[in-house]
């Protein structure tokens, strides 16, 4: 078979679904703005396998995101985790040194269906634009488990990401 054959094939593949699993775990918007409140939504793509659908999803929050409150999502139950920051945080001119660390939703979805799982957050003082705020997920299926915990966009599991964009 001639190269460009290949290479036609294997384009007719990433067209038809074919390619590598992109991110399972994402955000359905990219970006977080400094100096105001705001709700995001996690995607979930699919169960651990097959016949594998999730219980828990566990979300934890990268430093420097605060006022934490997560939403109902129907069917689930939601709770938060409390703990103290890494570092004293500045937020709307406070300082604070505790607050919501972790979103546990508990629930079932079956392993052929999409998820949302909503919050709503803000920034601290110091968040800039161009920052990247990593958001490491752990999701856990009745069989099995998958971390989506790795940082690079590129990683093989990796963590749901947010921009941060100009202040408002």
């Amino acid at each position: 078979m001639s190269a460009v054959r290949r290479l036609g094939l294997v384009g007719l593949a990433l067209v038809l679904g074919g390619a590598p699993a992109a991110a399972h775990v994402m955000f359905t918007t990219p970006g977080a703005v400094p100096g105001a409140a705001q709700e995001k939504t996690l995607m979930l793509g699919h169960g651990c396998g097959a016949d594998d659908p999730t219980v828990t999803l566990r979300l934890r929050m990268p430093p420097g995101v605060v006022d934490v409150t997560p939403k109902a999502t129907a069917g689930w139950k939601v709770e938060t985790v409390t703990g103290p920051y890494d570092k004293g945080v500045i937020y709307k001119g406070a300082e604070l040194s505790e607050g919501v660390t972790e979103i546990v939703w508990s629930g079932r979805l079956d392993p052929h269906t999409k998820g949302a799982f909503s919050f709503v957050f803000g920034l601290a003082d110091s968040a800039a634009p161009g920052d990247r705020l990593v958001f490491p997920v752990v999701q856990q299926c009745e069989k099995g488990v998958i971390r989506w915990i790795d940082p690079s966009e590129d990683g093989g599991t990796p963590a749901a990401s947010l921009v941060v964009g100009p202040r408002r």
